[in-house]
């Protein structure tokens, strides 16, 4: 974790014109949506499936910018935590997008955010799976019920594992 001082500021998160999701534009004119979605069904009889979503992040149109804009990374931070902050109950499953092939490199920018802007009542548990297929549960470092969390991350990976070669 750096230093308040060396963070760069997060772009500012506004509404979507569907009112479920979110987005940002960068300082390059990128627009980037996030968004979350149901996950329940991903947790079977674990009791934290009814609190549950997944978490996406997509560039709107337009070529993968080229070169690390920080202030993404600090966003995506920003807005994860503020949504644990808002329902510790909650748990987010992160699956990184793999339809064009660039599934590690997302992997590797999402760890590398993780670690330089969670500011610590975030925790990420990797879902380890015979496919290699990236993939994380989060949820708020105060969650009332860590064991169903170690369990749903077991159940998970069982899951993706039965899927996936």
């Amino acid at each position: 974790m750096t230093s308040n001082l060396l963070k760069p500021i997060p772009y500012k998160i506004k509404d979507s014109e569907n009112g479920k999701d979110y987005y940002f534009i960068t300082d390059k004119g990128y627009r980037y949506n996030l968004y979350y979605t149901d996950a329940q069904g991903y947790f079977g009889d674990n009791p934290i499936g009814e609190n549950s979503l997944t978490f996406g992040l997509e560039l709107v149109g337009g070529e993968l910018p080229r070169g690390i804009d920080p202030r993404i990374g600090a966003t995506v931070a920003k807005f994860l935590a503020g949504t644990f902050n808002a329902d510790t109950t909650l748990t987010i499953l992160y699956v990184c997008d793999t339809k064009d092939e660039r599934e590690f490199k997302r992997e590797t920018r999402f760890d590398r955010w993780f670690k330089e802007y969670n500011d610590g009542s975030v925790v990420q548990r990797k879902i380890a799976n015979k496919a290699k297929l990236p993939a994380y549960l989060f949820y708020h470092v105060n969650h009332p019920n860590p064991k169903a969390v170690d369990n749903a991350v077991l159940e998970i990976t069982e899951k993706i594992n039965q899927y996936l070669p």
